[in-house]
C-alpha cells in the first residue's frame, strides 16, 4: 500500500476523473466498496454498525460503504451530520442509490445530537465518513461534536 498526501490524493482523483475519464460517482464507488472488503475481514454479522456521514465526497463513500453492508445483512445505523439540502453531487448520487436499496438513515439536525448519543452506546463499530481531502482549518460545530463523541 502507498500512503499519499493530502495533496497527492487530490491530483490522483483529478487526474482519473479528467485524464482517464473516471467519474466521481465510479470512484467513490469503488472506494467504498474497498473499504467495505476489509471491513468483512473483522467484522460479525451480530455487530451493530455505525455509519456518519458528511455532506461531501467522504460522506458519498459512507453512503457506499452502508449499502454494501446493508445488502450483505449487516445491522447499520446510518447519521448524516449535514442538512438534506446540502447534500450534492456524487454524494447525492450515492444517497439515492443507498435509499433505494432500502436504506434509513437519519439526519442529526432533524434527531438532535442527544439521539445521536444514545444510538452510539449501541455501536461495536464506527465507520467515520466524515470529513475527507476537502476539509480546511479546524471542524466547526456540529461536526466537532460529533468527532469529540466519537473520540
Amino acid at each position: 500500500m502507498q500512503i499519499v498526501s493530502r495533496e497527492e490524493m487530490q491530483a490522483i482523483d483529478r487526474y482519473t476523473i479528467q485524464t482517464i475519464g473516471l467519474g466521481g460517482e465510479l470512484l467513490m464507488e469503488n472506494a467504498g466498496r474497498g473499504v467495505f472488503h476489509q471491513l468483512t475481514s473483522i467484522l460479525r454479522k451480530q455487530d451493530r454498525i455505525g455509519v456518519i456521514i458528511g455532506k461531501g465526497n467522504n460522506g458519498g463513500d459512507g453512503f457506499v460503504i452502508a449499502r454494501n453492508l446493508m445488502s450483505h445483512h449487516y445491522s447499520i445505523d446510518v447519521w448524516v451530520v449535514a442538512d438534506a439540502q446540502s447534500i450534492i453531487g456524487d454524494c447525492a448520487y450515492h444517497q439515492e442509490a443507498f435509499i433505494h436499496s432500502g436504506g434509513i438513515h437519519h439526519y442529526l439536525n432533524e434527531e438532535g445530537m442527544d439521539a445521536l448519543l444514545r444510538a452510539m452506546k449501541d455501536w461495536t463499530f464506527i465507520i467515520d465518513a466524515l470529513l475527507g481531502t476537502g476539509v480546511k482549518g479546524e471542524p466547526r460545530s456540529p461536526y466537532r461534536e460529533v468527532i469529540q463523541a466519537i473520540n
